[in-house]
């Protein structure tokens, strides 16, 4: 149970204040819920144990945990994959470029840790200002092609019907995830060439009505493609 007081606008109420006005009804609110209950409050499982986790993830400790605490457990239920919060990277000695087994140089590399998260948390970083390291870009002299790592689309929605209104055209936003080493990305509508932009980059479209195919490619020769249907009203 959740309770907000305020405008919906999200401006604030002087008068509205959390301890004094939002907190007793929330108590109030449970105590209604909750009063008298004959329950009893849920039973410790017998085969609960405690084991030290990462106080990063919660999960068991990795290779490259510093940190931990004690956390309760269950046998065949919990988590037992460890904690991969951190992650080795081959980069250049003056950390220029990163390496992967591929292109890795007899010398004249390091190896240093990183955050491995995910491309869609490195996103939410951004977008909320919160500084990270992140691994330098990868060798531009690579050959390999990462194909686990190709763009990820969120906007347009894959297979979504987009309503517009016919007297008042509305653009339709590009925005794909990418890799960190990921500098440039090429929108295509339609398998036509549209924009050259950045990851960060504002992208958008003016869309015609029926079935429009959208494609991202970074400069790593990744691809991905979505599909979405325009209809005018």
């Amino acid at each position: 149970i959740g309770v907000w007081l305020g405008n919906f606008d999200a401006h604030g109420v002087h008068e509205l204040t959390g301890a004094e006005i939002a907190t007793p009804l929330l108590f109030e609110l449970f105590n209604t819920l909750n009063y008298n209950s004959q329950q009893h409050w849920f039973f410790k499982p017998k085969d609960l144990q405690l084991r030290f986790v990462c106080t990063n993830s919660g999960l068991p400790m990795g290779e490259h945990c510093t940190q931990s605490l004690l956390d309760y457990s269950i046998p065949s239920v919990s988590a037992t994959q460890t904690c991969q919060h951190l992650k080795e990277y081959f980069v250049a000695s003056n950390e220029a470029y990163s390496y992967c087994t591929s292109c890795l140089p007899q010398s004249g590399y390091k190896i240093k840790l990183y955050l491995n998260i995910t491309a869609s948390l490195a996103d939410f970083y951004d977008s909320q200002h919160i500084p990270y390291d992140t691994p330098p870009v990868h060798n531009p002299m690579c050959v390999r092609i990462m194909e686990d790592q190709h763009p990820k689309i969120v906007l347009p929605v894959h297979n979504k019907v987009y309503l517009i209104e016919k007297a008042v055209p509305a653009e339709i936003q590009l925005k794909s995830i990418v890799p960190s080493d990921v500098t440039k990305v090429y929108w295509y509508i339609n398998n036509r060439f549209y924009k050259e932009a950045t990851p960060k980059e504002e992208v958008f479209f003016l869309p015609e009505e029926g079935s429009t195919k959208i494609s991202c490619s970074d400069d790593r020769g990744r691809n991905s493609t979505v599909q979405i249907t325009v209809e005018f009203y």
